[in-house]
C-alpha cells in the first residue's frame, strides 16, 4: 500500500485489517478504489474490501444501541452499500440474538456464540438483498481500529 501513495501503513491484528493515512485522498469511495486496484494487481485478481474512515468509525461507535458487557460477542458488520434500514429475519432463525441496523453497517449482538450462531449470513442476506460487501468485526477491533485511524 506504501507503493501506492499510502503512508503510516499497518496491520491490525491477522483478520484483513489494514490501517493509513490517505494523503491527498479526501474519500472513502476514492481511497477503496485505489487500494482495490492496487491489491487486485499485486494478487491477480479482483477482490471486494471495504474502507472506513476515522470519522465513519467513530459515528459507528457513538451509535452503538447494544450494552459493552462481552465486547468479542457485540459485533458490526460493515456493508457497502448502506444496509437496508427496513430489513428483518424471522425471529424463529433469529434464535436468542439480535440485530440492529445503524450507519453503514448493522449491529450484531450475540447471545449464543458467535461461532455457532447464523445471525452474520442471514443479517447480511437481508440488508443486502442486491449484493454487496458486509464483513463483521468484533466491538474490540472496531474500537482498536478507531484508536489507531484517529
Amino acid at each position: 500500500l506504501e507503493a501506492a501513495g499510502f503512508t503510516d501503513v499497518a496491520t491490525y491484528l491477522n483478520s484483513g485489517n489494514a490501517t493509513m493515512t490517505a494523503p491527498g485522498r479526501s474519500s472513502a469511495a476514492r481511497v477503496t478504489a485505489v487500494v482495490a486496484g492496487h491489491v487486485a494487481a499485486t494478487v491477480g485478481r479482483p477482490v471486494d474490501l471495504l474502507v472506513r474512515t476515522h470519522a465513519q468509525l467513530t459515528e459507528t461507535i457513538a451509535a452503538n444501541p447494544y450494552p459493552v458487557d462481552r465486547p468479542a460477542w457485540l459485533h458490526v458488520l460493515f456493508c457497502e452499500p448502506k444496509p437496508d434500514a427496513g430489513c428483518t429475519v424471522p425471529a424463529q432463525k433469529l434464535g436468542p440474538d439480535g440485530f440492529t441496523v445503524g450507519p453503514g453497517c448493522v449491529y450484531l449482538n450475540f447471545v449464543t456464540s458467535p461461532g455457532r450462531s447464523r445471525l452474520a449470513d442471514l443479517v447480511s442476506k437481508a440488508a443486502l438483498p442486491d449484493g454487496g460487501v458486509a464483513t463483521a468485526r468484533n466491538w474490540n477491533t472496531v474500537l482498536a481500529l478507531a484508536e489507531r485511524t484517529a
